[in-house]
């Protein structure tokens, strides 16, 4: 190797000469190789940014490809959900009435007792439970959700209702709640009908568009806002509304 070198520093010291001067020598087939395979080796080990620049370049357009399609997923599911607050709030007032004493709404469209809420709303594969509540100030508390979090306005708290949402078939089920155009209206101890607070939330069960796994069962939400001297929650009924039905389900 050593004889090698010495070779080629020789035929790099003619050429260098050659700029004073002197004539260039000829080379032989091999020195020609040899001088190639050199430089080459030089020009790769003083390039820093050679080593596995081509994976680099590859992964790193992956990568941005990824974050472009969050990003527009992301303005995609925000620009939905404000359109779907805004024709909430463009309904007629008849709608969203607060319950009479007789804990129906003068709709003209007759309350049914709902047992299975993805029944109502014609998912079918799925079973939704209702689980529990929590009462808090601000949701969620921490995970992977908190760039949405949503604080309770002064003088309120947040009332979180919590469903278990099982895929009870063998396949990949398509759960599109946010596509049945749904309405959650909830009593509280019997009082006037509030309406669910539309959240950008990952777990959000009014929102949710994705698919659930055979044999999974995803935990969503639905939230409310409640006056901040609720302490005791005796009952709880939920109000659902679809396209041209409307059903009542009775909570706990």
């Amino acid at each position: 190797m050593r004889k090698i070198n010495l070779s080629l520093g020789m035929i790099a010291l003619a050429v260098m000469l050659t700029g004073c001067g002197a004539t260039i020598p000829e080379l032989t087939t091999e020195q020609e190789e040899l001088i190639c395979e050199y430089a080459a080796g030089l020009m790769l080990k003083y390039d820093k940014k050679y080593s596995g620049r081509l994976l680099n370049d590859e992964t790193l357009a992956i990568e941005e490809a990824k974050e472009s399609d969050a990003r527009a997923k992301e303005k995609a599911y925000r620009d939905a959900r404000e359109k779907a607050g805004q024709n909430k709030k463009e309904e007629p007032e008849e709608n969203t009435d607060s319950a009479s004493d007789s804990g129906s709404v003068n709709t003209g469209i007759m309350d049914d007792t709902v047992s299975d809420i993805a029944s109502f709303y014609g998912i079918e594969g799925v079973s939704i439970s209702y689980t529990g509540y929590s009462i808090c100030d601000s949701y969620p508390e921490n995970g992977e959700d908190m760039f949405f979090a949503m604080d309770a306005t002064e003088g309120h708290k947040l009332l979180i209702l919590k469903f278990d949402v099982s895929n009870l078939s063998a396949d990949t089920v398509r759960f599109d709640m946010f596509y049945r155009n749904p309405g959650f209206g909830l009593s509280v101890n019997g009082g006037d009908r509030i309406s669910q607070q539309y959240t950008l939330l990952l777990d959000d069960m009014a929102a949710y568009n994705g698919d659930i796994d055979a044999g999974v069962t995803e935990q969503m939400i639905l939230a409310y806002e409640i006056k901040e001297d609720v302490s005791n929650i005796d009952s709880l009924v939920l109000s659902l509304k679809g396209d041209d039905k409307k059903g009542s389900m009775v909570l706990q």
